[in-house]
C-alpha cells in the first residue's frame, strides 16, 4: 500500500511592520535618493529595494550594514547593480538578505567583535567581481548560487556557486553542526589562487559533496588540513578534483595533488564516489591525483576513482573498490561532468547513493541526489526558491521523515 506524505510549510516573520525603503534616481517623494540614504533611514526588518539608475551607471557607494536588512532588485528577475564594499557590522540574531547584487566593482566583507549569538547573511542569486571576505567567527552564512571570487567562512553554507577560491577556518566555538559544501564549481571560471579549496576547521564537522575543484597553478584542488574529531565524522561525496598545474606549466612545482588530506588523526572522514585527476602529460614527473600525508587511521576511501599516469603519492586500496584510470580514458568539461563512460554506475551501488534517476551512483559531481544538475546552470531570479532540503536516503514506510528546506523568499 502506498502512502503520501503531506508537508506543511510555515514562513514566520519577525518583523510584522516592516517598511521597504525604495531607492530610485530622481524618484518622487517618499525614495531614497541612494542606497546609503535608505539603510539610515531603515529600521530592523526593513526592505531596501532598489532601482537601477536611469543614466546607465550602478550605485557607486560603500555600505556598512548595522541592521536586519533585505536588498532585493525593484525589477522582477533583476539583479541590481552596485559598485562597492558592503560591510556587514556583526550583532547577536541579526538577518541580513542580499538578493540579486551585481557588484562589478567590490566586496563583502565584515566587522565588530564576535557576538554571542550569530549574525546571520545570506548572499543569493549574486555576482560579485571582489571576494566574500568573512574570515573572522561571528557570522552564520549562506551563499548561493553565486559568483564570486574567494569565499572565507566559519560557519554556514556555500551552495551551487562558481568561484575562485573557498577556504573554511575555525569557528569560535566547538559544536555538533556541520558546515556544507555543495554543488560548486570552484577554480575553472576564475583561475584558483592557492589551493582551489582549503578547509581548516576543526569546530564543526564537515559535509563536501558533488563539487567540482579545479586547479591549474602549483597547488591543491582539495586540501583538507583539519576535521573535527567526533562520532559524526566529516564525509567527501560525489566530488571531482583536478590538478593540471604542471600540465598546464611544466616548470611549476610537481608536488601539488588533487586532493591532500593532512590533518590529525583524530577525525573520522570517509571519502566516496569521488574522482581523483592528477597531472597526466607524457612527461615523467608530476601530480598525484591523491595524497595522504596524515589522517590514516579513521579515514576511508571507497568507490572513488583516480587518474594520474606517474604516481608518486598514496594509492587508494582496490579492495573498497577504488580504482585507477589513465587520462585516455577519462575525461571533464567544463561543468565538472565526465564525457567518459568509466565513471557511469561505477560508484556505491547501496541505495543511498542513487542517482537522480534512481540508477547506480555514478562517479564524480553529477552523481547521487545532491548533483550538480540540481545547481547548474546557474540562474538569477527573484522568484522565491528552495535552495537546499536535507531529507533521509531511504524512507521505510510507517516511518517518521524529517525534513528541512533552505531557501530564499522574496
Amino acid at each position: 500500500m502506498k502512502k503520501i506524505l503531506c508537508l506543511a510549510v510555515v514562513l514566520t516573520s519577525f518583523y510584522s511592520f516592516s517598511i521597504d525603503r525604495i531607492v530610485q534616481q530622481n524618484g518622487p517623494v517618499g525614495t531614497y535618493a541612494s542606497i546609503g540614504a535608505a539603510v539610515t533611514a531603515a529600521v530592523d526588518g526593513d526592505q531596501i529595494i532598489i532601482n537601477n539608475r536611469i543614466d546607465l551607471l550602478p550605485w557607486i557607494e560603500n555600505i556598512t550594514i548595522n541592521k536586519s536588512l533585505t536588498f532585493l532588485c525593484a525589477a522582477d528577475n533583476t539583479q541590481f547593480w552596485v559598485e562597492g564594499t558592503y560591510t556587514v557590522a556583526m550583532a547577536d540574531n541579526r538577518n541580513i538578505v542580499i538578493n540579486g547584487m551585481k557588484n562589478t566593482n567590490g566586496a563583502i566583507s565584515q566587522s565588530g567583535t564576535t557576538p554571542t549569538f550569530k549574525t546571520n547573511l545570506s548572499i543569493v542569486q549574486s555576482d560579485i567581481t571582489g571576494s566574500i571576505s568573512l574570515s573572522g567567527p561571528g557570522i552564520n552564512l549562506l551563499v548561493s548560487n553565486t559568483k564570486a571570487y574567494a569565499v572565507s567562512f566559519c560557519f554556514g553554507k556555500v551552495l551551487g556557486c562558481d568561484l575562485r577560491n573557498i577556504t573554511l577556518y575555525n569557528d569560535a566555538l566547538s559544536t555538533d553542526d556541520v558546515n556544507l559544501i555543495v554543488g560548486n564549481r570552484v577554480g575553472y571560471l576564475y583561475t584558483a589562487i592557492g589551493n582551489t579549496v582549503s578547509i581548516q576547521n576543526s569546530t564543526q564537522y564537515l559535509f563536501f559533496s558533488n563539487n567540482f575543484c579545479y586547479n591549474t597553478n602549483s597547488d591543491d584542488a582539495l586540501n583538507v588540513s583539519a576535521l573535527k574529531g567526533g562520532p559524526i565524522g566529516n564525509r567527501i561525496l560525489n566530488c571531482t578534483l583536478i590538478q593540471l598545474g604542471t600540465n598546464e606549466n611544466p616548470s611549476l612545482s610537481s608536488s601539488a595533488v588533487a586532493l591532500r588530506l593532512n590533518f590529525s588523526n583524530g577525525p573520522i572522514l570517509t571519502v566516496e564516489n569521488s574522482s581523483f585527476g592528477g597531472y597526466y602529460s607524457t612527461a615523467s614527473v608530476g601530480a598525484n591525483g591523491f595524497l595522504q600525508q596524515n589522517g590514516s587511521s579513521n579515514t576511508t576511501l571507497s568507490y572513488n576513482m583516480y587518474y594520474n599516469q606517474y604516481t608518486s603519492g598514496t594509492t587508494p586500496s582496490s579492495t573498497l573498490a577504488n580504482f585507477s584510470s589513465s587520462a585516455a580514458t577519462y575525461s571533464v568539461n567544463a561543468d565538472g561532468s565526465s564525457s567518459s563512460a568509466v565513471t557511469v554506475n561505477a560508484g556505491n551501488p547501496l541505495n543511498d547513493y542513487l542517482d537522480l534517476d534512481l540508477s547506480r551512483n555514478d562517479i564524480g559531481c553529477f552523481g547521487g541526489s545532491y548533483s550538480r544538475e540540481n545547481f547548474w546552470p546557474m540562474v538569477n531570479t527573484q522568484s522565491s526558491r528552495v535552495i537546499y532540503v536535507t531529507t533521509p536516503r531511504v524512507v521505510n514506510q510507517g516511518g517518521t521523515v524529517n525534513m528541512t528546506g533552505t531557501g530564499i523568499d522574496e
